[in-house]
């Protein structure tokens, strides 16, 4: 995946970039933070391409090991 087709994935979930960042200044959730990032940084490099990795996000970290291992 390019850039460009990451910005367009996220013009299509949140419809702007302003409404991703204010719904992340309300919640600080950490999947907004890096959805925020990745928009940010990918409008200025949209040739760039993507690898897609999955990423646990957790309240409980510890929690999570525990389901891991």
């Amino acid at each position: 995946m390019s850039g460009k087709e990451l910005v367009k994935s996220l013009e299509k979930e949140y419809g702007s970039n302003d409404v991703l960042e204010r719904a992340f200044n309300r919640t600080e959730n950490m999947k907004l933070e890096m959805d925020l990032e990745n928009w940010e940084y990918f409008l200025k490099h949209p040739a760039e391409e993507i690898e897609q990795q999955k990423i646990i996000y957790a309240e409980n970290p510890d929690r999570i090991f525990q389901i891991l291992n």
